[in-house]
């Protein structure tokens, strides 16, 4: 089996600091080459961002299969332009190969891969039939009654078979950090997933399309076993927990803690993770604090309590202010994201927002413009207002902030009564002018890493890097004059209305 990462388009995606993007372990994926691992069968992966998939490249794996070639590509939405790129090429280069689509994007809109060409598309989660899937393909068996396969018939007739049932997470392997090994400089290994899935209902999470509402955990002996293998073998001495929301029972919390305690975890290495801002009580806290997390990161997202109950965030804005002050001054570092452009949202809405995340204690700070991504309730209220760029390039939350005024693609959605040149200005302007503080650029040049972005071992002898450093602060520099030049057109526009 070999499985493919898509590429997304680097200048929209990471502009032009592609050695220093820290990219995520993907761990849909590793499961899955877990699983068959552990069947017996032999599984390669290749990142396409990393290093450009050939049709040589494929030729010579395909070559090296038994029975049929059976490619497997993932795809998030910006990945989606080159999963069907990737599909022809491989198919020009094996004719005779199986390829099959999966993940986010594919879930959320199976229809664009079936028109695109695709004969075999999955929805939802393959833990508990991919061993399956694959032999079949492999031998050229029948697999039309394989649960999650939307296919297409020798006569195009389309089929979609019901979603797979849920692997209960205490039966899926370690995860194989030894097949992302070789990219180690590419990838930060010192990551782990405890749980899948969210409890909670934000219309703009576009995970739902492939767990829904569901929240599994795996057993707490195997992380920490897990654990122990990640820092013995790399000498990871930083972990980040990427569970959606690592603090969702806490009872569970305590015995991971405990755990990382009493195997003495907490004395080698730090910790990062992701939870709500209702759920930071001391006590959380304290437990994180002495299980060795030094950082969490906080969804913050609005600062207008009406905002808050139109995306269904389940929380008051209070809740995410207390967290990180709380947070903060028990010791720990703060990250906080926050999106501007909902739907009704209103110019005191933004304000509300934009001061927060200016008064807040944060250490990382990363404003977005909100994307309606397919598969979630936010596209489904606005898909009729939608603007999509060729291959879904525009749909990108950090595109504004990394392609510059003058390669700009335009917002997919722009809510009524505002405009998308005034989003982009206070979108930039507020994440600029909080990491060109003095502290904010020490992070960037002088920290190892910036939970976001990181920088590369003897970056000063790599021409590469300082090539992009330098084309970034260009960037910055151009979005400055922007920002500057739209600023004083409103109000010029504003004196000749009077307002």
């Amino acid at each position: 089996m070999i499985f493919i990462i898509p590429a997304t388009d680097e200048k929209t995606a990471q502009g032009d600091l592609k050695e220093m993007i820290i990219h995520t372990l993907p761990f849909g994926i590793g499961a899955l080459a877990a699983i068959l691992e552990r069947d017996g069968v032999p599984v390669r992966i290749l990142n396409d961002g990393i290093n450009e998939v050939t049709p040589s490249q494929i030729r010579q794996l395909a070559g090296s299969e038994t029975g049929r070639p059976v490619f497997g590509l993932t795809s998030l939405t910006l990945q989606a332009h080159r999963a069907k790129e990737l599909r022809s090429m491989i198919l020009e280069a094996v004719p005779d190969a199986a390829v099959i689509v999966g993940g986010i994007h594919a879930s959320a809109m199976p229809d664009e891969f079936l028109d695109a060409g695709f004969d075999l598309v999955f929805h939802g989660e393959a833990d508990t039939v991919i061993t399956d899937l694959v032999t079949r393909l492999s031998g050229r068996e029948d697999i039309s009654g394989i649960r999650g396969l939307i296919w297409k018939d020798s006569s195009g007739t389309v089929h979609k078979n019901p979603p797979a049932e849920l692997i209960d997470l205490k039966d899926v392997p370690s995860f194989p950090y030894h097949l992302f090994e070789h990219e180690i400089n590419h990838y930060d290994l010192g990551a782990l997933l405890s749980s899948r899935g969210c409890p909670y209902q934000c219309i703009f999470c576009s995970q739902r399309s492939i767990t829904g509402l569901r929240y599994r955990t795996r057993p707490v002996d195997q992380v920490l076993d897990e654990l122990a293998l990640v820092v013995e073998r790399f000498g990871s001495d930083f972990i980040t927990f990427f569970d959606d929301n690592f603090v969702v029972d806490r009872n569970r919390l305590k015995e991971i803690c405990g755990g990382l305690v009493s195997r003495g975890f907490h004395k080698r290495v730090s910790f990062m993770c992701q939870m709500r801002g209702d759920a930071a009580t001391p006590e959380t806290l304290g437990l994180l604090k002495d299980a060795g997390f030094v950082a969490v990161s906080f969804g913050i997202e609005t600062g207008s309590e009406r905002i808050a109950l139109t995306i269904r965030k389940g929380e008051k804005v209070e809740h995410n202010a207390k967290a990180v002050r709380l947070a903060h001054d028990m010791g720990l570092q703060t990250l906080g994201t926050f999106i501007i452009g909902f739907p009704t949202e209103t110019d005191e809405d933004r304000r509300q927002t934009i001061s927060l995340a200016m008064s807040l204690p944060l250490d990382v700070l990363r404003i977005n413009i909100a994307i309606p991504y397919p598969g979630t309730p936010f596209y489904e209220m606005v898909k009729n207002d939608i603007h999509k760029s060729e291959g879904w390039r525009n749909f990108n939350v950090v595109s504004p902030l990394v392609t510059g005024p003058f390669r700009k693609l335009p917002l997919p959605y722009i809510p009524d009564g505002t405009t998308e040149d005034e989003l982009r200005r206070l979108m930039l302007w507020n994440n600029l002018r909080f990491w060109l503080r003095p502290r904010g650029l020490a992070a960037f040049f002088f920290k190892k890493s910036t939970f976001v972005t990181r920088r590369p071992k003897k970056w000063y002898a790599k021409p590469e890097y300082l090539k992009g450093v330098l084309k970034m602060g260009l960037t910055t520099l151009e979005n400055l004059a922007w920002i500057a030049a739209t600023g004083l057109k409103n109000v010029m526009a504003c004196g000749r209305r009077n307002c």
